[in-house]
C-alpha cells in the first residue's frame, strides 16, 4: 500500500470515527454527518495527495503557465510543474502521446523559457524556442544507480 492511500485510510477511518461520535451523541445532526462523511473523506484523499507530492488527477484550467519542470515517462504520462504566475505552482499528470513529449523536450532544450498554453477543449501545447529539428521518438533512459534493485 503507497503512502498517500496509507495515509488516507487512517485520515478517513478517523473521519469514520468521528461521525459515529456524531451520531450517538447529537440526535438534530445525524443526517449532516453522515452526509458529510463522503465529501470530507474524497477531499482528504485529494489534499493528502498534493501534500505528500502526487500530481493532480484533473488537467489544468484553460491559460498560459510558465513550466518550472517536467518528466516524460515513456508510454505512460507527462508530469509537469506549472506556474500560472499564482503563489504555488501546480505538479499535473498529462496523458502521454508522442507528439506532445516531442514538442515538450523541445520546449525544455530551447534557449528561453518555456510555457504551455491549454485550451478551452483541454488540449495542451508546449510552446519555446526549438534548438533541433526533427521527429525522432523518445528513447527511455536507463539510470545510472539504482537503490534496493
Amino acid at each position: 500500500m503507497t503512502a498517500v492511500a496509507t495515509a488516507w485510510l487512517a485520515v478517513t477511518l478517523l473521519l469514520a470515527g468521528l461521525t459515529y461520535v456524531v451520531i450517538w451523541s447529537r440526535h438534530g445532526v445525524k443526517g449532516y454527518a453522515v452526509a458529510a462523511l463522503l465529501p470530507a473523506a474524497v477531499i482528504a484523499g485529494l489534499a493528502i495527495g498534493a501534500a505528500l507530492g502526487n500530481p493532480w488527477p484533473l488537467m489544468p484550467p484553460p491559460g498560459q503557465y510558465a513550466i518550472l519542470g517536467a518528466k516524460i515517462d515513456i508510454d505512460k504520462a507527462i508530469y509537469v510543474l506549472l506556474d500560472d504566475g499564482s503563489d504555488i505552482p501546480t505538479y499535473y499528470r498529462l496523458p502521454y502521446t508522442v507528439s506532445k513529449a516531442n514538442e515538450l523536450q523541445a520546449a525544455m532544450d530551447g534557449e528561453g523559457p518555456a510555457g504551455a498554453k491549454v485550451g478551452a477543449d483541454g488540449g495542451v501545447g508546449f510552446e519555446g524556442e526549438a534548438p533541433v529539428e526533427g521527429d525522432e521518438a523518445k528513447q527511455p533512459e536507463s539510470p545510472a544507480y539504482q537503490v534496493g534493485e
